[in-house]
């Protein structure tokens, strides 16, 4: 079982570990979505759209349609990069300390949620209490500015997540590294961590810890959160 419904169709990427361009396909099943894994995780880097979609573009149908993703989750992407000083550098330490301020409030919250250690930061998966299907741009308009505003106050709540990338949560058309797949630029591997590995393990111990694949996830907290869904992105200027 998933740690989030996988839907089809949607698609998946490979950057190979040369470093050499690669290109998006459409994968329709998860039969489709295994043999692309089987043959390429290991090799390179695999990565896929963190949604599944609803509809295809015509006429050829080779892409899916953007403005149609089935959004269970949302993904937080941390980096060693201060993303409110034009993504400036900066050390592991950085993103691994706001990753453990957010850890222990979800925790607190009993919110669930699902952390790997990528090799330079961190991806966190957190669960909706519904998933959220827009029909149109409009409406993906409202459910990404919703996400918007509940990032916004965990950050104000936190005192500022500064290295997570605000590009990648609620992104319906990027791609995300695929769990518990190999890296090749960090040469080691995406791994599942528990709570006390978050909170406890060292750079060190991390890099030592994804020399081998690992498999499944850990459920950290219980329940799923709940997206208040904006009803306009058009402010109001009467009085």
């Amino acid at each position: 079982m998933a740690f989030v419904p996988i839907d089809f169709p949607r698609e998946v990427l490979e950057l190979a570990s040369s470093g050499q361009r690669g290109w998006r396909r459409l994968v329709k099943n998860n039969q489709e979505l295994e043999k692309y894994w089987s043959g390429k995780n290991g090799s390179g880097n695999v990565y896929f759209t963190a949604y599944g979609y609803n509809a295809t573009t015509a006429p050829k149908h080779h892409r899916v349609d953007y403005n149609t993703p089935k959004i269970h989750p949302f993904v937080m992407d941390f980096d060693m990069k201060d993303f409110k000083d034009r993504g400036k550098d900066v050390p592991f330490e950085v993103p691994h300390n706001e990753v453990k301020k957010l850890h222990r409030y979800l925790i607190e919250q009993d919110t669930l949620h699902y952390v790997w250690f990528s090799g330079g930061g961190f991806h966190i998966w957190i669960p909706l209490s519904k998933s959220i299907e827009p029909k149109n741009g409009n409406e993906l308009s409202r459910i990404k500015h919703s996400g918007r505003i509940l990032i916004n106050k965990w950050e104000q709540k936190l005192g500022g997540l500064r290295c997570n990338d605000p590009a990648v949560a609620f992104d319906t058309s990027g791609m995300i590294r695929i769990p518990n797949s190999y890296n090749a630029k960090r040469q080691c591997w995406s791994i599942p961590l528990t709570s006390e590995q978050i909170m406890n393990y060292t750079y060190d111990d991390l890099m030592d810890n994804s020399e081998e694949p690992k498999s499944g996830y850990f459920a950290l907290g219980n329940i799923p959160i709940t997206l208040d869904v904006i009803k306009s992105t058009i402010v109001s200027m009467s009085s």
